[in-house]
């Protein structure tokens, strides 16, 4: 699942994720909109977050490359 469609399902979740991660609510609006591409190192903190419903898989198109781990995990 992408991670704005996530944080859009319920209400309160852009503050509760940057509370998760410990930066603000802007940051994570600004990644959610597009205007700002999600940092790598923020990949598996979101990953736990979300519980594993927002995968590295789904926020990086380079996933292989970051995480050449995960090319052997499957789904």
């Amino acid at each position: 699942m992408k991670l704005d469609k996530y944080l859009r399902q319920k209400h309160g979740r852009q503050a509760w994720l940057a509370k998760e991660l410990n930066v603000t609510a802007g940051f994570i609006n600004q990644i959610t909109n597009g205007s700002r591409p999600i940092p790598a190192r923020f990949g598996i903190a979101i990953e736990r977050a979300t519980q594993g419903k927002v995968t590295r898989k789904d926020m990086f198109s380079n996933w292989v490359e970051i995480w050449p781990e995960l090319a052997d995990k499957k789904d």
